[in-house]
């Protein structure tokens, strides 16, 4: 579904349908326009976040839409949101060994080594000999 659908969706029933069902295709156009101005400017935990909470409301939006009731809606909204990317990345923050062995070896213990070979000698230069004739 691109914005232009939705929006004409929206505006279709208006006036045909119940207001839960209107609720739900405003809370999805509403997510699509979110979605379309903050496209590449969201960095970090505020890029987590949006993706969770617009998964999320995408999925209420979306089950209100198709006349569901408010709880149903709420828990599609919670399960969808769990899907998502934004998600994960915040679970992975909150959890920062999540998916590694747990019990992994200490580090090795470093040493250095230093050479034996001190003394250094130039090479020495041979000294031509002189050739009597």
């Amino acid at each position: 579904m691109n914005e232009t659908q939705a929006f004409e969706s929206f505006w279709a029933s208006i006036g045909h349908a119940s207001w839960p069902v209107v609720v739900g295709y405003a809370i999805v156009a509403l997510c699509i326009g979110v979605k379309g101005m903050t496209e590449g400017k969201a960095r970090g935990q505020a890029k987590a976040w949006l993706g969770a909470v617009t998964g999320m409301l995408i999925g209420v939006g979306s089950s209100m839409a198709l006349d569901s009731d408010w709880v149903h809606a709420i828990i599609f909204g919670v399960l969808v949101s769990g899907a998502s990317t934004g998600f994960w990345a915040l679970v992975k923050n909150k959890i920062p060994e999540f998916g590694k062995p747990s019990n992994q070896p200490p580090p090795l213990p470093t040493t250095t080594t230093t050479s034996t070979n001190d003394r250094i000698t130039p090479k020495e230069t041979p000294v031509p000999r002189r050739v009597e004739p």
